[in-house]
């Protein structure tokens, strides 16, 4: 059609952006663009061209009222279409139809129905029942076409319609089965959870392990669509909506175990809702029992003649580091010796997997849960003074730059082979610094000269040694043990800056080669609320404690999987891929994954330290204790309300009354030392309330008021 001809007409057209028939009004058609606007009120520029292609049907003038002229056309045009027959459209496809799918111009079609000749009203009230058919025919994009589906076509989708039919028939098959068994379940599940009985049926049993399996998740309810055994799960919550709302599984779980194991204390439901079981899984330990090829045995220097020495708690069971101590034409070297797990425990099998979802070695005041199976860790891995051969990665320094700017400088990273001479505790150890009584003593002593300066050199005061409590609990709580030992003596601070050095050193080397590594980071403080949460990372960012500088755990492989990661790492690279790498992605994906893991351990393990310290002050009532009073900005300030630790099991409680203990505390500030300085704490005498130690709430109260 000439463009004069179309200004001011209505057309019916496939809409640009839209794809479906729709009634325009052509406001003017000039230089080869045409403005339009639909009967929907949506305005379009299009060429002439492109209308041209669009164009389904032209309906003629639109007369003075544009807009009544397009409610009358699409008024004709729906009864027009309510005429249609549905046999018209069936017998419309079966002369039109091929095999395969076709596509065709609506005027064509139309002409195949009605005859040459027909008018826009029942083209364009074709293209609309053709358009809403969808089993036979389909618009196509951008042109005034309709695609004819073949007979193949039409008889796939038609199997594909009866095939999805059944499936919904199955589902709801399904859905009717698994509200029946949840109605079963929850029947069963309901009078333990209101006290009316504490009776275990032995039928509850299977869906107590899907419900932990489920609870171990740990996950929302719409997170992610759930699998088979968490629909049962919530179809159970669901039927027993406890007060008045389904519980998330790690809420019914730790209630049904209550009353599957009476009187299992807090610290044990919870290693069984996150699968923290001390035992291992027999194919794991099964695999802890094997005893592999050395994979570097033919790289690994003897190091066999030095006095190699690993200093350990008393208790400690698993030693994974050591040092060892000589001197090089009067120039102090230290060895620190790692266990090398990484060779003995092979990537992505048994051993690997679990020790990856377990993630560190869990200290819990009522037990242990390894990371590797002590089959392997303590009898074949452990640093221990018994005469055989340990593999080991070792890191080898030397004492350098003088009392001004002292340093550790590393002179290599490689594989070897140790005995080590003695176990020492830190208690002689300490007692070895002070008094030296041998040339290994003496060297000993001049090594933690060194690390002492170094660590002044690093900004950290000088602090005085402190108690720390460790609880031991006997049983399920039968016997609750306090036992101090001191922190941050000489022989522990020695130990630490190794470790420290150690994984500062790697991380610098493994920067400088390309090795891929979890680093360990920390922010600088932005206010007055303390450090940052440090976190693994595989950016090489900087360590505000360390100094701002690099930081990598390397030292504990056989108790931390980071550390057993980055050993893999080093030694891969040290050994040319006699030891393969993980893969980077592999990296990633782990390093997320233990963040999560270790934040939630950090959390259970503060838990698990409070609920038996409240034990034990439960048994207690009424008695006086001592309690230590932070006098830090925030308390004073009003930020927030006072909190005391109470001795001796150290655990933060809040104090009452609020008022009397911050008049207590301004009442300190205006006291000051002899050197002048305001005190850091307030001395307090308390006596606790536990309210519920399975909520881990009580409270201190002043006991002189």
């Amino acid at each position: 059609m000439a463009e004069s001809g179309r200004g001011g007409r209505i057309v019916d057209l496939v809409e640009p952006g839209r794809e479906r028939l729709e009634l325009a009004w052509v406001r003017e058609e000039t230089k080869g663009k045409a403005r339009l606007r639909t009967a929907g009120g949506r305005e379009h520029t299009l060429s002439s061209r492109a209308l041209d292609d669009a164009l389904v049907a032209d309906h003629g003038p639109a007369g003075h009222d544009p807009p009544a002229a397009l409610a009358r056309r699409a008024a004709e045009i729906e009864t027009a279409r309510a005429a249609l027959a549905p046999e018209e459209l069936e017998l419309l496809w079966e002369a039109t139809a091929a095999d395969d799918d076709h596509r065709r111009p609506l005027a064509d079609l139309a002409a195949e129905l009605f005859g040459a000749g027909a008018s826009p009203t029942r083209v364009s009230a074709l293209g609309r029942a053709l358009e809403s058919d969808g089993d036979r025919f389909a618009l196509a994009p951008r042109a005034a076409a309709f695609t004819v589906f073949g007979r193949r076509t039409r008889q796939a989708r038609r199997r594909r319609a009866e095939e999805a039919c059944r499936a919904r028939e199955e589902e709801e098959r399904r859905d009717a089965a698994l509200a029946t068994e949840a109605r079963r379940i929850a029947a069963l599940a309901r009078p333990l959870l209101d006290g009316s009985s504490d009776a275990w049926p032995a039928e509850l049993d299977p869906f107590l392990d899907r419900l932990l399996d489920a609870a171990r998740l740990d996950r929302e309810r719409f997170d992610e669509p759930p699998g088979e055994e968490g629909r049962i799960v919530w179809a159970v919550a669901d039927a027993l909506a406890l007060d008045g709302e389904a519980p998330p599984p790690r809420h019914l779980a730790d209630r049904l175990l209550r009353v599957r194991h009476h009187g299992a204390s807090r610290t044990f439901r919870t290693r069984r809702i996150l699968g923290l079981d001390p035992t291992f899984p027999a194919g794991v330990e099964s695999a802890a029992r094997e005893e592999p090829a050395d994979p570097l045995a033919a790289l690994r220097e003897d190091l066999g003649g030095l006095p190699a020495l690993a200093i350990d708690d008393t208790w400690t069971r698993l030693r994974d580091d050591a040092l060892a101590v000589i001197e090089e034409r009067g120039v102090l070297e230290v060895y620190v010796l790692i266990a090398d797990g990484a060779a003995a425990i092979p990537h992505d099998g048994p051993i690997d997997r679990d020790a990856r979802r377990r993630a560190v070695t869990h200290y819990w005041p009522d037990g242990i849960v390894p990371m590797v199976p002590p089959a392997l860790a303590e009898e074949r891995l452990s640093l221990d003074a018994d005469g055989r051969p340990r593999n080991v990665l070792a890191a080898h320094f030397r004492c350098a730059g003088g009392p001004d700017a002292p340093r550790l400088e590393l002179l290599r990273l490689l594989p070897a082979r140790v005995r080590i001479a003695a176990n020492r505790s830190y208690d002689e150890v300490d007692t070895a610094l002070r008094e030296p009584r041998t040339p290994d003593d003496d060297r000993l002593a001049r090594l933690w000269t060194c690390l002492a300066a170094v660590r002044r050199a690093r900004g950290v005061p000088a602090e005085p040694p402190r108690p720390e409590v460790r609880l031991v609990v006997e049983g399920d709580g039968a016997r609750i043990e306090i036992r101090e030992l001191l922190a941050g003596t000489p022989a522990r601070r020695l130990v630490e800056e190794l470790a420290l050095a150690t994984g500062m050193a790697a991380a610098r080397r493994a920067l400088e080669s390309g090795t891929p590594l979890v680093y360990r980071v920390q922010d600088a403080p932005s206010d007055d609320r303390g450090p940052r949460r440090a976190t693994y990372t595989l950016t090489p960012d900087p360590h505000h404690a360390m100094g701002g500088a690099l930081y990598a755990h390397v030292t504990s492989p056989l108790r931390r999987y980071a550390d057993l990661l980055n050993q893999r790492q080093i030694l891969a690279r040290l050994s040319g891929g006699a030891l393969p790498p993980v893969p980077q992605v592999e990296l990633q994906r782990v390093t997320l994954a233990l963040r999560d893991v270790l934040d939630r351990a950090r959390d259970l393990e503060r838990d698990a330290h409070r609920y038996w310290a409240l034990r034990w002050l439960a048994a207690r009532p009424g008695e006086i204790l001592d309690a230590e009073l932070r006098l830090d900005p925030q308390f004073l300030g009003g930020a927030r309300s006072p909190r005391a630790l109470v001795r001796p099991v150290a655990v933060l409680l809040p104090v009452e009354p609020a008022e009397e203990v911050l008049d207590r505390a301004h009442a300190a500030m205006g006291r000051r030392d002899p050197g002048g300085a305001p005190p850091a704490a307030l001395a307090l005498r308390v006596r606790v309330e536990v309210r519920d130690a399975e909520a881990l709430a009580a409270r201190a109260v002043l006991a002189e008021t």
